[in-house]
């Protein structure tokens, strides 16, 4: 059972196929679940997953596919192994994250410095009712609302 806001709004996500996995600007990695909707004039997934403004790697097994440091072909082509597969977990160690696939492909995330202040964002997650979690650097967990643009810990 679910024991975080953040887990229990995280289900809905769980066993769905992952689509339109690809990198943004930078080392930015988007992946989209669930059925299509439109946010702010841009069609996305019911779940919106942005990775940036952190360290991370992906991994297939245990083959390192890329990281945030590497070449933009290699994110490319890494990102690319996520679609259609599942996300099975997220699992939240202190101020790291270690997001798991189904066929054991393994997305870490971690803060680019442990000591950052203010904290910065590492990763955002959009749900269906359009409130976002943020994951911080210092390993808070902050909801926002639609309706209340003032973030509070999850």
């Amino acid at each position: 059972m679910p024991t975080t806001e953040f887990e229990k709004r995280l289900t809905g996500a769980y066993s769905r196929p992952l689509w339109n996995a690809k990198k943004g600007r930078g080392s930015f990695l988007i992946f989209e679940v669930g059925e299509k909707v439109e946010r702010n004039g841009v069609v996305q997934g019911e779940y919106s997953f942005w990775i940036y403004c952190c360290h991370w790697r992906l991994n297939n097994g245990d083959i390192l596919a890329a990281n945030s440091e590497s070449p933009e072909k290699k994110i490319e082509t890494a990102v690319s192994i996520l679609a259609g597969h599942s996300l099975v977990s997220v699992r939240i160690e202190v101020s790291e994250a270690i997001w798991e696939f189904t066929d054991g492909i393994r997305l870490h995330t971690r803060p680019y410095s442990a000591h950052q202040d203010p904290p910065e964002d590492q990763w955002v997650v959009f749900f269906p009712d359009n409130h976002s979690v943020t994951f911080l650097s210092n390993g808070e967990l902050l909801l926002e609302s639609p309706d209340e643009p003032n973030w509070e810990p999850v």
